[in-house]
């Protein structure tokens, strides 16, 4: 028996510290059947503040008693607790087993797996603190010594592994790289819990970011901007390096002067041919054949036909691999009437300039960015990115998020949600980060309803979608 301290300040994530502690012993050990004097191996209990008890943590489901109303909320949507006596009583199990049903729920309330699903799904951030508080921590600030199966485990773990000690609140909580892999596995498995059937509208949605484009040619974004200041040089400008410098190294206020520029010496096809170059200069058309993000992509658009696919790229390389790999037409869009063609479109919120040089407006200065997310309430752009994002659980790739206006439409989708449980996802590279580092960056996106889903290289990245999208690549 253990007794949690009271001066454990997370009272709303007690419950989630319980479905950790339950997930995650029973991931940890070997399923054992009921044998005829009911012994499931070894377990332990533990009696939180406020009269909230459990028995039986470890391989086997697990009675949780309560003697106050305010856990209960938790579960009003999902089943029931039995009252009995003095308490509410019930049964959890990440186990989803008939013969549970049958011998627990006639006396007791009973949640398995899927309940356990419903919870991870509407409270991210909160599960994940649970994951990260994890089964040692919470042991860690118990006043009574824990059963010694689980202190050696401990002492074992902190040993051979690397950690760092994170401070929550005046407690001390270890977190271990084991436990943020757990984070991380965990963010995954939410995503793909919105993908559904294949047969199902998906409640998922893609937006991907220039990072998608570059192994097809495309310059990066910082790159697209040095080479288009080279077309001023020598005939408008004498040094290149000079004007970046006074204008401070914005990429929005370095277009605009190139594109003010061109156009006020009357050549603005050129300035238009400065772009075309940078998205399509190395393309060729064997890039299609070989294994990319853009080709995960088109297969889990063909997969999951109603997945709706926004990109903030000019190019039509993902239209080409879906055109190349399905033999069918994939369209760009631009403008409203966006959520009616999620079906068989790309949405290109900043505009669209084709191999074949078919475009649209574009949004690259800094007058098109303010006016596309700032001065123009009624920006097309704008509403499609809050609308995904309210509609969908959307996984960003491709993206280095840090760009403001794109942080400034998450934040608005998170507001604009009354319930408090606004997330979306992003793929990232923190590979070459020490512990402490990973540890910081998932805690920033988190705090900006952000959850982390990551690679240690950008070559894993399409690897790691497939597995998501459950698709064909060849590694």
């Amino acid at each position: 028996m253990v007794i949690v301290d009271s001066k454990l300040k997370y009272k709303d994530l007690y419950l989630f510290i319980i479905l950790a502690l339950i997930e995650q012993a029973n991931q940890e050990s070997v399923s054992v059947e009921i044998d005829q004097n009911n012994n499931l191996g070894p377990a332990y209990d533990l009696f939180f503040p406020d009269g909230l008890s459990l028995f039986g943590v470890g391989n086997r489901p697990t009675f949780i008693q309560i003697k106050t109303k305010l856990y209960t909320r938790h579960f009003y949507n999902y089943g029931s607790f039995y009252n009995h006596k003095d308490a509410y009583v019930a049964i959890i199990s990440p186990f989803e087993n008939e013969s549970y049903h049958e011998r627990w729920n006639n006396s007791y309330g009973f949640f398995g797996a899927s309940f356990i699903n419903r919870l991870r799904l509407e409270h991210p951030a909160a599960y994940i603190n649970a994951v990260l508080i994890n089964k040692e921590s919470v042991l860690q600030t118990i006043d009574r010594e824990p059963a010694s199966l689980y202190r050696d485990r401990f002492e074992r773990e902190i040993k051979k592994e690397d950690t760092f000690a994170l401070k929550l609140h005046d407690d001390e909580i270890i977190i271990t790289e084991e436990t943020l892999k757990r984070v991380f596995e965990n963010n995954e498995l939410l995503f793909k819990l919105n993908l559904g059937s294949v047969s199902d509208t998906t409640r998922a949605a893609l937006i991907l970011g220039n990072g998608v484009s570059i192994p097809f040619g495309a310059d990066s974004w910082s790159n697209m901007i040095d080479n288009m200041i080279s077309y001023l040089y020598p005939y408008h400008i004498d040094n290149c390096q000079a004007v970046k410098e006074f204008l401070s190294e914005s990429s929005y206020a370095i277009s605009s002067f190139v594109k003010s520029t061109l156009e006020r010496d009357g050549l603005t096809k050129k300035y238009y041919e400065a772009i075309y170059n940078c998205l399509y200069r190395r393309y060729n058309d064997l890039m299609l054949k070989q294994n990319s993000l853009i080709k995960v992509i088109a297969a889990a658009k063909n997969k999951y036909n109603s997945l709706p696919l926004l990109t903030y790229n000019y190019d039509n390389f993902l239209e080409m691999q879906y055109k190349y790999d399905f033999k069918t037409t994939l369209f760009p869009f631009f403008g409203y009437g966006y959520e009616k063609r999620f079906f068989d479109t790309v949405i290109h919120l900043h505009g669209f300039f084709g191999y074949n040089k078919r475009k649209t407006p574009l949004v690259l200065t800094d007058k098109e960015y303010f006016d596309n997310y700032l001065s123009n309430p009624s920006s097309w752009s704008k509403d499609a990115q809050i609308y995904t994002l309210n509609h969908y659980r959307c996984l960003f790739i491709g993206s280095s998020m840090s760009d403001l206006f794109q942080m400034s439409i998450i934040q608005d989708a998170a507001r604009a949600d009354k319930t408090g449980k606004w997330y979306c996802f992003a793929l990232m590279c923190l590979g070459g980060l020490s512990l402490q580092e990973r540890i910081q960056i998932t805690k920033y996106y988190a705090e900006k309803h952000i959850l982390l889903i990551i690679v240690d290289s950008f070559k894993e990245m399409p690897r790691k979608l497939a597995s998501i999208f459950d698709v064909p690549y060849k590694y």
